[in-house]
């Protein structure tokens, strides 16, 4: 699967297979913006094999980024 192919799949878990879960919709959006944001810098391309660079989009993504609603 191309880094492309999975920016449309996340897509589609958080439109369709998670619409009810708040917190994986929040990790499926971090997981989104580090991808974006590894693009926008070029470390990675559309085309890039997903299985290949993951471990570099992992390190990217802010888990401690909380949703407004976890916040007290």
């Amino acid at each position: 699967m191309t880094i492309g192919e999975m920016q449309d799949f996340l897509g589609d878990l958080y439109r369709d297979a998670y619409k009810g879960d708040k917190l994986i919709k929040i990790n499926l959006v971090q997981m989104g913006w580090a991808i974006e944001r590894m693009l926008a810098r070029g470390q990675i391309t559309p085309f890039d094999d997903y299985d290949k660079v993951s471990h570099f989009i992992f390190d990217e993504i802010d888990f401690t980024q909380r949703s407004r609603h976890d916040r007290g």
